[in-house]
Parts: C-alpha cells; sequence; structure tokens
C-alpha cells in the first residue's frame, strides 16, 4: 500500500510559529488552537490514578492499575502526535514548504542520552 500523495505544484510559501498559546500561526494569521488533549482526559486519569493508590503496594492487582494509569497517558501522547503529523502533512500539502515525511519532534532543553557509559 503506498501512501505518497504528490502535493500540487504551488509557490506559496508561509512561515510558521510554534508557541504555547497557539499549536501554530503562520504568517498568513491563521491560528490553530491547541487541541489540549490531557485537559480532556485528566478526570478520567485522576480516577484511574486513585485506583492505583487503593491497592496494596507489590500486588498483582496494583501492577494492572498502573499498567491503565500508563494506557490513558500513552493515548494522549499518541494523539498529540497524531494531531501534529496531520497538521504537519495538510500544511505541507497546502503550501510549498519541502518534502513530506515522518516529522520527529524534540522537546526543548532535552539532552540527549548517552549511547553507552563507560
Amino acid at each position: 500500500m503506498d501512501n505518497q500523495q504528490d502535493a500540487p505544484p504551488t509557490t506559496s510559501v508561509i512561515g510558521i510559529d510554534v508557541g504555547l498559546e497557539y499549536f501554530y500561526s503562520d504568517s498568513l494569521g491563521n491560528h490553530e488552537e491547541n487541541p489540549r488533549y490531557l485537559r480532556k482526559a485528566e478526570l478520567d486519569i485522576k480516577r484511574v490514578q486513585r485506583n492505583i493508590y487503593k491497592k496494596k503496594k507489590g500486588s498483582s492487582g496494583r501492577r494492572k492499575a498502573r499498567g491503565v494509569y500508563a494506557r490513558k497517558h500513552l493515548k494522549v501522547t499518541r494523539q498529540r502526535n497524531e494531531h501534529a503529523l496531520l497538521l504537519a502533512r495538510n500544511l505541507t500539502l497546502a503550501n510549498a514548504l519541502g518534502s513530506l515525511g515522518r516529522f520527529k519532534y524534540f522537546r526543548h532543553g532535552k539532552k540527549p542520552q548517552a549511547s553507552q557509559k563507560h
């Protein structure tokens, strides 16, 4: 299955600013709101987190509850990544920004881990 889609020829160029208030703002004055997936899942995450503390330490029930809690956070992470990739793809198709591809996002201030310790 081929997922490649050729962008129509265009000469438009756009500047993008990624920020906290808006997910991105472009040079044409368009803004994309932050989706706030964590805020939407917050009540469910709180409930699942409370279930962890109701379990006895070291029990299999606590381990299972931690797994449920981790999956809730994993869902939020995946929603964020999917949203970012979808917007990047749409912007690339609409404007002459370069090539399509899988974009990798880095957190600011995060140091890379050493590959091996001596």
